[in-house]
């Protein structure tokens, strides 16, 4: 049916295409007349404008007679032609008006029945024009799934060969860490051959640190004995058991350094480290045990704080101290603000001080660190190493247990007075 549609719609375009080709060549010829037609219209319009401007010179032409009768004459010979070929003119366009009506009226009813045709085969051809729309649409939209597949099978490919690429080169690094174990299994076994010679030499040479390690803890118990002689020494009223206020010398130094702040010299100096916080009495010797060198330590702001007071000593010679710098501290401060269990839940020797300013917190933990105070030696000794731990411990009498295991104190001199129970 729809060839049969096609058929006949060539057929009319066809006769269309013949009609029209006649109408155009009618309209070429009505071209052609129309213009003639405009043409010889100019030329009457030119020729009633020349009457009239004759008619209007009449008068000033009979005045000129002697000198204008021949244009008069040839003129008034023109006019009765001109007027005969006028008359002629307008009857060829009338002619040709009437025969182009004709022409056009022949023409339309020629067109008519092909026109009413053309608009019913184009009502016909609307759902199929529609459905041809559709049909369209589906392929491009097929078109577009199958280029989209093409892409993705090109990106596989692509991906294919990258990975395959990928295993070649893994296989051939295992080859060469296949290779590159050999070599590492047989530097093992030469390895292994000498870890056993170093591990029946280290056996003998833990043996020597076991003899050296207790050699070492009584150095220890010497050596703190010396230092208890020698700051006792420096300080008689703590030799002889008087009160607080540390060490002299550490005080005269501090008291040195403090003035020249006041003047202007120095700055960034807070104290000595034993005034910079308080302690009950009762734990006094503990603390001064525990710490001994460190509360006469001068506390500072800054690096360049301590360079300068030391620089400053120097060159007044007032003598030698130890600077605990607080900005170099600052590591230990989520130590000193922890709180942490403890065997037999005991104190830490730094939780029993009261701090002059909250900064303080980490040069007393850098002083005591963990720790812990013990009533009495027995308990020192039972602290030391309870829960699979080593701790340090301190006894209220003055004893003190490394984490080492070595101990000292017990003597007839103890520490005390380096720190006071309230804060000057």
């Amino acid at each position: 049916e729809m060839q049969d549609v096609e058929e006949q719609y060539q057929l009319i375009k066809k006769e269309r295409n013949k009609i029209e080709k006649e109408v155009q060549s009618h309209e070429k010829q009505f071209h052609e007349f129309e213009q003639n037609d405009v043409t010889i219209q100019e030329r009457l319009k030119f020729l009633k404008k020349e009457t009239s401007k004759l008619k209007k010179n009449r008068s000033t032409l009979e005045k000129q007679t002697e000198e204008c009768s021949a244009t008069i004459e040839t003129n008034t010979a023109l006019i009765p032609q001109l007027e005969d070929e006028t008359q002629t003119l307008q009857s060829q366009l009338e002619a040709e008006s009437e025969k182009q009506q004709q022409m056009m009226a022949q023409l339309a009813e020629k067109t008519q029945p092909i026109k009413e045709a053309m608009e019913e085969k184009q009502t016909q051809l609307m759902p199929l024009k529609d459905r041809e729309i559709g049909i369209k649409q589906q392929v491009d939209a097929i078109a577009n799934d199958i280029e989209a597949i093409e892409q993705k099978c090109r990106e596989s490919e692509q991906r294919k060969q990258e990975l395959l690429q990928r295993i070649a080169d893994i296989d051939e690094n295992i080859v060469r860490e296949q290779a590159a174990h050999a070599t590492h299994a047989q530097a093992l076994q030469t390895l292994t051959q000498t870890c056993t010679q170093q591990e029946s030499s280290c056996a003998a040479l833990q043996t020597a640190q076991q003899q050296l390690e207790h050699e070492l803890n009584a150095l220890h118990a010497q050596c703190n004995e010396c230092r208890t002689a020698l700051e006792q020494q420096q300080n008689a009223n703590n030799a002889a058991g008087g009160g607080g206020g540390g060490d002299s010398m550490a005080q005269r130094l501090v008291q040195q350094l403090l003035a020249a702040q006041q003047r202007g010299d120095l700055s960034g100096i807070l104290g000595r480290l034993g005034d910079l916080g308080r302690i009950d009495a009762q734990y006094d010797i503990a603390a001064s045990t525990a710490a001994t060198g460190q509360l006469n330590y001068i506390v500072v702001e800054k690096t360049h704080h301590a360079q300068r007071a030391i620089e400053y000593l120097k060159r007044h010679q007032l003598g030698r101290a130890t600077m605990l710098i607080l900005e170099k501290q600052k590591h230990l401060l989520s130590k000193a603000t922890r709180t942490i269990a403890t065997p037999q839940n005991v104190h830490r020797l730094y939780d029993l001080v009261t701090l002059a300013e909250d900064k303080f917190a980490v040069a007393f933990y850098f002083a005591f660190g963990d720790t812990l105070v013990a009533n009495n030696l027995n308990q020192a000794n039972s602290l030391a190493f309870a829960g699979g731990r080593r701790w340090r411990v301190v006894t209220l009498q003055g004893q003190l247990i490394e984490t080492s295991g070595a101990m000292s104190g017990g003597g007839n001199k103890v520490y005390k007075g380096l720190m006071s129970d309230r804060i000057e």
